[in-house]
């Protein structure tokens, strides 16, 4: 079978199978919900029963889109083992640095409504920033940070937990992420330090983001999370994404695991973010919470070009330079995974044998969770797992995709 995603509307006119009705001719994987072309997707579905069988993950939420149809919704195993309580398609993650594309698209609201440009120096809007220096030797930069600059990540700043450079260690030092701070007193004490690089001279997946959701906050003279509901969530209809999530919602968050040995075992209390506690640290970096089914939403937004539903929340021009590679200027278009960077996603650069086209693009977060939308054939994937730092399951679910589309 060799589908058009263009054609989902051909797929979906044949009826929906009930779960009850595939037990007989698909695996269970678990399932507590599955919806969509099931038997174009069958051995996907077997997959990820073997994968939550091996422990591969506990549970997981899927949502294929094609054409802006539904292809493939599927909630399988655990949200919570110790309590014995099944994945939904409601299910609330932890989606850490998928906060990112959110946070660029604040900013580029923004930038649609000429509150900045790109090449605006980041101390013009941010003083803490003035008189940043390079380096242990504390050196003038050889060109100034720009807003362009802190969406794609080549600002200079750095995470200090990725490398073990004496700048490195001062950024941890600070204890940037002390939960006492607010997000302008983490931003305040950043400028403080010195950059690892020269701004524009190297990509290096930092803090950038954050200082970006702390430029959003000036220029809109609002907190971010009131921003991001106002202008990003409300219109898009994304009703349950925030920086943490209210108690009467307790019941739908997803355990959060790690790789113990070769155990997938529950992380503590005291090793994770409290999901029911609202934090100062407003962190446009990672700090989000949210389903599949509003990410989604977040999605189609992009692939729509700034619009979902009759809504316009970017323009058609800022979408694209978004999703465009940024880094070529530079000389360096290929930084992770074979993607460069646009403004807030990474944008695929060529094409595998099996998998996204060209310009696709795509982010991922800590524990796990990942999107990529190809706007060649209009696909738009969600995978949500709680593994700490095992990126590689939304890859293979990604792959699974396109070989059960016949690509």
């Amino acid at each position: 079978m060799n589908p058009s995603p263009r054609l989902a509307s051909r797929y979906l006119a044949r009826s929906l199978l009930a779960l009850l009705a595939l037990s007989t001719t698909l695996p269970s994987a678990q399932a507590q919900a599955i919806s969509g072309e099931v038997e174009l997707f069958a051995e996907l579905v077997e997959a990820v029963d073997k994968d939550l069988a091996k422990g591969t993950y506990h549970g997981v939420v899927v949502l294929v889109d094609a054409g802006g149809e539904h292809l493939l919704g599927l909630a399988a195993g655990m949200q919570d083992r110790d309590a014995e309580r099944p994945m939904h398609m409601d299910t609330i993650f932890q989606i850490y640095s998928m906060s990112k594309p959110i946070t660029a698209v604040a900013a580029l609201i923004l930038l649609d409504e000429g509150k900045y440009t790109l090449d605006d120096p980041v101390e013009k809007h941010l003083p803490a920033f003035e008189g940043v220096t390079v380096g242990v030797e504390r050196s003038e930069p050889a060109q100034q940070m720009i807003v362009r600059d802190l969406f794609r990540h080549t600002s200079g700043l750095t995470y200090g937990i990725f490398g073990n450079s004496e700048i490195d260690r001062m950024v941890r030092e600070a204890n940037l992420f002390d939960k006492s701070l607010t997000l302008a007193q983490v931003v305040e004490r950043l400028g403080k330090l010195p950059l690892k690089h020269h701004p524009a001279t190297q990509f290096e997946y930092s803090l950038s983001t954050d200082v970006l959701g702390r430029l959003v906050e000036v220029l809109s003279g609002k907190p971010l999370d009131v921003f991001f509901r106002e202008r990003i969530f409300e219109p898009l209809g994304m009703k349950d994404t925030g920086f943490f999530v209210p108690r009467e919602k307790a019941a739908r968050v997803a355990e959060m695991n790690a790789r113990r040995g070769s155990s997938l075992v529950r992380v503590g209390a005291s090793e994770r973010t409290d999901p029911f506690v609202d934090p100062l640290f407003k962190s446009g970096g990672g700090g989000l919470f949210s389903t599949a089914a509003d990410y989604l939403r977040f999605c189609r937004m992009l692939l729509g070009e700034g619009t979902l539903e009759g809504k316009r929340i970017l323009k058609t021009e800022t979408v694209r330079a978004m999703t465009s590679d940024q880094l070529a200027s530079m000389g360096r278009s290929a930084t992770i995974a074979g993607s460069g960077f646009g403004l807030g996603v990474a944008v695929m650069q060529g094409r595998t044998a099996k998998g996204p086209n060209n310009g696709s693009y795509w982010w991922g977060g800590l524990a796990g969770t990942g999107f990529w939308v190809d706007p060649v054939e209009e696909i738009v994937g969600i995978f949500m797992v709680q593994n700490m730092n095992e990126m590689q399951h939304s890859n293979t679910f990604q792959a699974r995709v396109y070989e059960a589309l016949g690509r």
